[in-house]
């Protein structure tokens, strides 16, 4: 309420009988009777007095107001600061719940990795000696490859595949390793060796009756089943440079060795 409004309500209100009549017993109590209602001196000394409490207690209540102005101010300050602090919090919460579901998926990762490599080399495990063999024969020297070519062509996967399916070309590439060994190019001819045990492999698949030939470092020299590169009188077998092919539980070409 306006000062100006209280005032008016005031002055009117001290216009009442009933008004004044309260007032005197709230200011004078059980003695209000008794104070002489002519004696308009006493009686406006003691208004005047009530009057300045009244007002001391209306600058108490205004600064009161004030006061809780002020608070409600600052409450709404909190309130508010309270309402972008929980945006915040919702905002923080959001971005740690999304770390967390990357976090479990960082810690998953390596195994689930684990398992596509291990899946990926279940897959390729068929593939690895074919590409052993590829490298053995990236290794051969042009001018061997050159005599190969009839047979090899240039060596890809399918052209050794191809290959090792007729009996006729696995002992046509094991005589020209015969021919490197006469030679005593050993390592060309070793070479010819890994890439005729690759194909003797494919071709025991496609021909049940084949089988490449046992041959065991440290085993006697057997002159059945073995040729000396040196034509050397040897006892032991030391390294096997082309191996052997059983067809039909015979020997056909038999394993070259030192």
């Amino acid at each position: 309420m306006k000062e100006e409004e209280f005032n008016k309500l005031l002055m009117k209100a001290l216009d009442m009988p009933e008004i004044i009549e309260k007032l005197k017993k709230l200011f004078w109590g059980s003695t209000a009777s008794s104070i002489p209602q002519s004696d308009d001196e006493q009686y406006t000394q003691l208004l005047s007095a009530k009057n300045g409490e009244m007002s001391k207690f209306k600058e108490q209540l205004d600064s009161l107001k004030m006061q809780l102005s002020a608070k409600d101010d600052e409450i709404s300050n909190l309130k508010l600061q309270n309402k972008n602090l929980q945006k915040e919090y919702d905002k923080l919460q959001k971005e740690n719940d999304k770390l967390s579901v990357q976090l479990s998926e960082a810690i998953e990762w390596p195994q689930k990795m684990k398992n596509e490599i291990e899946g990926l080399s279940a897959r390729l495990k068929p593939f690895e000696r074919i590409s052993k063999v590829l490298d053995v024969y990236a290794r051969i020297p042009s001018k061997t490859k050159d005599s190969l070519k009839n047979l090899l062509g240039k060596g890809s996967p399918e052209e050794l595949i191809s290959c090792s399916l007729r009996q006729s070309n696995l002992e046509n590439l094991w005589e020209s390793g015969r021919v490197l060994v006469s030679r005593q190019d050993y390592e060309s001819a070793k070479a010819i060796g890994k890439m005729i045990e690759f194909m003797i492999e494919i071709y025991e698949k496609f021909n049940s009756s084949a089988e490449m030939l046992s041959v065991k470092i440290g085993e006697s020299f057997d002159d059945r089943k073995h040729i000396h590169c040196e034509n050397k009188n040897r006892v032991k077998v030391t390294e096997v440079l082309l191996p052997g092919l059983i067809i039909n539980g015979s020997i056909c070409l038999k394993a070259v060795v030192r």
